[in-house]
C-alpha cells in the first residue's frame, strides 16, 4: 500500500495521475492510482481499477492486471471485456479470450474484430481468423486495425508457403508510414518471405531489422484506436477518455507483440525481447548465419534464443550447430559440446547421430556410425535417405569407391518423397564417378548426364563440371571433352565462353584471348560477342598492351553502346592509376562519360574520381604547376556521385552483387565532400571559415547518423562485412578533430571514448585510427597536466598499430618521454629519447630528440653532457638545429 500524499489535495493528485497516464508515464501514474484505490473513497472505482490494470500491463505484469479487472464491479462492460481478452491472450489463454469476447462478436468495432481474429489465429483456426480479418474495413482516420489485420492475412499465406504473400506484404508496407512501429513486424515477415525465396542473406537482414527495438522516450504522448469508438459514442471530454485501458493494451499488444496500433511511435515500444517473433527471428538468423559458416554469430543467436525460451528446437539446433562447427573447423571442443546437447534429446537421437557421424574426428568412428544409421533396421526412420546421403558425402571426401553406391541408395530412397535430396544425390553420383578417373566411371557419369533433356546440354554441364574441378579431372581431358561438344549452337558458345573465363581467372591471358577470338569466329552475331571483345581487351591490359585494349574497348562502346559491357569498356579504357595520377587524357575521358552513360553505376565511380582530381594541384615533371585544385568543383562532383547512387539504388538499377561496392563509393564521396569543405574552411577567415567548417561538420555528422541508425542498406551490405566499418571509423575521428578545432574538447573526448567503446565491442585491437585516438587522448591529458594518463594513452597508441609511419612512431616516443620527464622519471625519459636519436629513419625528429636530451641533462645538472648534445644537434641544421644553436647561445654564451 502506498502512503497518502497529505500535502496534495485528492482532486489535484488524481488529475496529476490522469495527466501522467495520458503522457504514457505509467510507472509514475501507477502509485498514485494505487493510493486512490486503497486509501481514498472513490466515486468511480471502476475507472481507477481499469487505469491501474492498464499500468500493470504496461509494467509487463498481466497476472496482476487480470486480477484487478476480474475484481472490478460496474463500469463499461465492453471495455472490460476487451481488456480481459487482451490479458488472456497475453497469458496464452486464447480460448478464454474468445469466450470473453463471444457476447461482443456482433459488435462492428474493428478492435474487437481484430481480437477475435488474433485469438482464432493462435488457436490454429485459419478460416475463422481470415473471416474476422477480412471483415475489418480500412478506416482512413485510424487505419491501424486494418493494417494489423492485413499483416495477419500475410501470416496465413506464409503458413501455406504461398509466394503471393510477398506481393500482399508489399502492398501493406507501402500504406504504412515509414516511422510506424509496425515496420518492425513487417521486417520479420519479410524475413520469412526471403526464406521462401531462398535468399538467406536478405532474410538475415530483415530478421535483424525486426529486432532493432529501443525503449521509448518516457515523455511521449500517444493516441489510440480503441478510443475512437468511445469518442464517437460520447464526444464530451469525460466520455472520450473511456476505453483508455483497452487502448494501452492495444498499443502494446494488438499485433500480439511489442508493437501495434498507435499513431505515435514513442510510447508503444518495448524491448526487443518482449516481441513474439523474438525467438523465431533469432532461430532463423542463426540458420542463415550457419549457411554462410558464420559460426560465432550463429552460436550467439541460438544461445540467446534458448536462454529466452528454453524451446526444444533451440536445443536441437545447438546440437546440430556444434556438430557442424566441429566438422568444418575440426574443433574437438565443439564436438564434445554437440554430444552434450544431443544427450539431452533422446527422442531425436537418430537425426542428431547423422550430424555427429559427419563431425566424428576419426574415420573409424564415422564408418561405425554410418553403418548404424543405414542398417535396414532403421529404414522406418524419416531421415533414412538423408543418412545414406551423409554417408555418401563422407565416403566421397575419403575418395572411397563406395560413394557411388551410397549416392545411388540416397537417390532411390528420396526420389519420390524428397526431390531436393534426390537431385543432390544424383549430382553427387556424377562427381563420385568422375573422381574415379577411369573410362568406365566416365561412361557411368555420362549415363547420368544423359538424363538431361538436350544432348548438347550434357556437354556443357560436363564442361562446367570439369572446369570447376581442375584438380579432380586433368585439364587435358576437359579440353578434349570441350572440343568434342563445341561444334555449333548455343551450348557450344557457352562452353567456349566458360573456357575463356576459366583461362582468364587462372591468369593465362594469351590462352584466354585466343579462346574469346574463337568464340567470335564461331558466330559473328553471337550474343556473347561484346563480352568476348571486352575480355580480349582485359587480356590485352594484363599483357600491358594498352593500345590494343583501347581499340577493342572503343569498338564496344561506339558500335554497341546499349550492351552491358559498353560502359565497362568505356570506363576501363584507362587504368585507375591513370585517373588517380591526373592523366590529362584519362580525366577528359571521364568528364565526357555522362554524355553516353548518364545512368550507369560506373558513372558514380567516375564522379568520385573526378572529385578527387579536382582536390589536387597538378604539376609537371619539372615541378611547374599545370592545374590548380578546385575545391568547389570537387564538392559538386562528389555530390553528383551521391545523387546518382541514390537515384540508381531507388530504381534498383545497381546489380545486387555490386551494391556493396557502390555503397562504399557513395559514402567515400560524401566523406571527401566533407574534407573538401574543411579544406576551404582552413584556407578562409571570418564568416566564410565558419560557414564551410559548419558544412564539413554537417557532412561528417550525417555519415555518422546513417551508420549508427543504421540504414537497412548499410546493415545488409556493410556491417556484415565489418561491424566497425573503416569509413565510419575515419569519419568519427575527423569529426572529433573538428570539435577540437572548434574549441570543444569535451565533445571531442566524448567522441574518442565512443570510438574506444566501439573497438572493444567488436574486439578490434589493431587499427591506425585506434592508435590516433589514443594519441589524441594523450595530448588532451597532457594539456590538462594529467601526465600519467597521458603516458598510458601514448603507450597504447604505440601498440595499437604495427604499421605506424616512422614520423608517427618517433613522435609517440617523444610524447612518452615528455610525460616521463614531467613525472620525474628522467632515466626512462632519456632511454626513449635515445631510441629516437638512434633510429635509422631519416627524420628531423631525431634532432628534436637530441635537443630534448640536452634539456633533460640540464634538469639533472649535467651541463657538460647537455652542451655536447646541443653542439651535435646544432650541426644537423633545420629548425631543430637552429633552436639548438639559439639555446647554446642563451644558456652557455655561445655566439650564434
Amino acid at each position: 500500500m502506498v502512503a497518502n500524499e497529505d500535502a496534495t489535495p485528492p482532486a489535484e493528485s488524481f488529475n496529476k495521475a490522469e495527466r501522467l497516464f495520458a503522457e504514457g508515464l505509467f510507472s509514475d501514474a501507477l502509485p498514485i492510482y494505487e493510493n486512490f484505490l486503497y486509501s481514498t473513497p472513490l466515486n468511480d472505482e471502476s475507472h481507477v481499477r481499469m487505469r491501474l490494470a492498464a499500468c500493470y500491463l504496461q509494467q509487463n505484469d498481466p497476472d496482476k492486471a487480470l486480477k484487478i479487472v476480474i475484481d472490478t464491479k460496474g463500469g463499461d462492460e465492453k471495455e472490460k471485456a476487451c481488456l480481459l481478452a487482451v490479458l488472456y491472450r497475453r497469458l496464452g489463454n486464447h480460448q478464454k479470450a474468445l469466450l470473453t469476447l463471444e457476447k461482443l462478436s456482433a459488435c462492428p468495432d474493428p478492435a474487437i474484430k481484430l481480437q477475435l481474429g488474433l485469438n482464432s489465429f493462435y488457436l490454429k483456426n485459419p478460416a475463422e481468423a481470415k473471416r474476422y480479418f477480412d471483415s475489418i474495413p480500412l478506416d482512413t482516420s485510424d487505419p491501424t486495425n486494418y493494417w494489423v489485420a492485413q499483416l495477419y492475412l500475410c501470416r496465413l499465406q506464409l503458413a501455406e508457403w504461398k509466394k503471393e504473400a510477398q506481393v500482399h506484404l508489399n502492398n501493406v508496407k507501402f500504406q504504412i508510414p515509414q516511422n510506424h512501429p509496425l515496420h518492425f513486424e513487417i521486417s520479420y515477415l519479410e524475413g520469412l518471405t526471403a526464406l521462401l525465396q531462398q535468399n538467406p542473406q536478405n532474410a538475415y537482414t530483415n530478421f535483424e531489422n525486426s529486432l532493432r527495438i529501443k525503449e521509448p522516450e518516457k515523455s511521449a504522448l500517444f493516441t489510440t484506436p480503441a478510443r475512437v469508438s468511445a469518442e464517437r459514442e460520447a464526444p464530451d471530454e469525460t466520455a472520450s477518455d473511456k476505453g483508455i485501458a483497452v487502448a494501452i493494451s492495444e498499443e502494446l499488444d494488438v499485433s500480439d507483440g511489442v508493437f501495434a496500433a498507435g499513431r505515435k511511435l514513442a510510447g508503444v515500444v518495448n524491448k526487443a525481447e518482449k516481441c513474439p517473433w523474438y525467438c523465431d527471428a533469432l532461430y532463423q538468423m542463426a540458420q542463415c548465419s550457419l549457411a554462410s559458416d558464420h559460426f560465432s554469430v550463429a552460436e550467439m543467436h541460438l544461445k540467446r534464443g534458448w536462454a529466452a525460451s528454453n524451446e526444444e528446437r533451440f536445443s536441437i539446433a545447438l546440437a546440430k550447430f556444434y556438430f557442424t562447427k566441429a566438422r568444418v573447423l575440426k574443433d574437438l571442443e565443439a564436438y564434445e559440446n554437440g554430444k552434450e546437447w544431443a544427450s539431452r534429446l533422446p527422442e531425436h537421437q537418430y537425426d542428431l547421430l547423422i550430424f555427429q557421424a559427419a563431425a566424428s574426428p576419426s574415420a573409424e568412428e564415422r564408418t561405425k556410425y554410418y553403418q548404424e544409421l543405414t542398417d535396414l533396421s532403421q529404414r522406418s526412420q524419416p531421415a533414412y535417405a538423408q543418412a545414406w546421403y551423409a554417408k555418401a558425402i563422407s565416403e566421397y571426401e575419403m575418395n572411397s569407391a563406395d560413394a557411388v553406391e551410397s549416392f545411388q541408395q540416397a537417390y532411390q530412397l528420396s526420389q519420390d518423397k524428397d526431390p531436393a535430396t534426390a537431385a543432390l544425390a544424383l549430382r553427387g553420383q556424377v562427381l563420385a564417378y568422375y573422381s574415379q578417373g577411369n573410362k568406365s566411371s566416365f561412361q557411368q557419369a555420362w549415363a547420368l548426364l544423359r538424363r538431361l533433356k538436350e544432348p548438347e546440354e550434357l556437354y556443357y554441364v560436363g564442361a562446367l563440371l570439369g572446369l570447376s574441378l581442375p584438380t579432380e579431372i586433368p585439364l587435358e581431358q576437359v579440353l578434349q571433352f570441350i572440343e568434342e561438344g563445341a561444334t555449333t549452337g548455343i551450348y557450344a558458345e557457352k562452353m567456349i565462353r566458360a573456357l575463356g573465363i576459366f583461362y582468364y581467372n587462372r591468369g593465362q591471358f594469351e590462352e584466354s584471348s585466343q579462346t574469346w577470338s574463337r568464340l567470335i569466329k564461331m558466330n559473328a552475331q553471337s550474343q556473347y560477342r561484346c563480352e568476348a571483345l571486352y575480355w580480349k581487351g582485359r587480356c590485352a591490359e594484363n599483357r600491358k598492351d594498352f593500345e590494343t585494349m583501347r581499340t577493342l574497348f572503343k569498338e564496344i562502346y561506339e558500335t554497341e553502346p546499349e550492351t552491358p559491357f559498353a560502359a565497362k569498356a568505356y570506363f576501363h579504357s584507362y587504368s585507375y592509376q591513370d585517373y588517380m595520377q591526373g592523366n590529362k587524357k584519362a580525366i577528359k575521358h571521364l568528364q565526357v562519360m555522362p554524355e553516353s552513360f548518364h545512368d550507369h553505376p560506373l558513372l558514380i565511380m567516375a564522379y568520385y574520381l573526378l572529385g578527387l582530381d579536382y582536390k589536387k594541384d597538378r604539376t609537371n615533371d619539372n615541378g611547374r604547376m599545370i592545374k590548380s585544385k578546385n575545391l568547389t568543383a570537387a564538392i559538386d562532383s562528389f555530390e553528383k556521385a551521391e545523387t546518382l547512387f541514390d537515384t540508381l539504388s531507388k530504381q534498383q538499377a545497381i546489380p545486387q552483387e555490386e551494391l556493396s561496392f557502390y555503397i562504399q563509393v557513395c559514402y567515400r564521396a560524401k566523406f571527401e565532400r566533407g574534407q573538401a569543405n574543411l579544406a576551404i574552411a582552413q584556407g578562409a577567415q571570418g564568416g566564410k571559415h565558419d560557414i564551410y567548417l559548419s558544412y564539413a561538420k554537417g557532412v561528417f555528422e550525417e555519415i555518422r547518423q546513417d551508420f549508427h541508425a543504421p540504414l537497412p542498406i548499410l546493415s545488409e551490405h556493410i556491417f556484415k562485412m565489418n561491424p566497425y566499418p573503416a569509413l565510419l571509423e575515419e569519419t568519427e575521428f575527423h569529426l572529433a578533430l573538428l570539435y577540437l578545432q572548434d574549441a570543444k574538447p569535451a565533445k571531442a573526448q566524448e567522441m574518442f571514448n565512443h570510438m574506444l567503446d566501439h573497438y572493444r565491442e567488436v574486439g578490434q585491437t589493431q587499427s591506425y585510427y585506434l592508435s590516433r585516438v589514443w594519441s589524441e587522448k594523450g595530448k588532451l591529458a597532457r594539456k590538462g597536466s594529467e601526465f600519467q594518463t597521458a603516458l598510458t594513452s601514448f603507450q597504447k597508441a604505440e601498440v595499437s598499430c604495427q604499421q605506424l609511419g616512422a614520423e608517427e612512431r618517433l613522435e609517440l616516443w617523444i610524447q612518452q618521454s615528455d610525460c616521463l620527464k614531467e613525472l620525474g622519471h628522467y632515466g626512462e625519459a632519456m632511454i626513449l629519447l635515445s631510441k629516437v636519436v638512434n633510429d635509422e629513419s631519416i627524420s628531423g625528429l631525431r634532432v628534436k630528440a637530441m635537443l630534448l636530451r640536452a634539456e633533460l641533462y640540464q634538469l639533472q645538472g649535467k651541463h657538460e653532457l647537455a652542451l655536447k648534445q646541443l653542439e651535435a644537434a646544432s650541426k644537423k641544421g633545420g629548425i631543430w638545429g637552429k633552436q639548438a644553436k639559439e639555446k647554446m647561445d642563451k644558456d652557455y654564451g655561445y655566439p650564434q
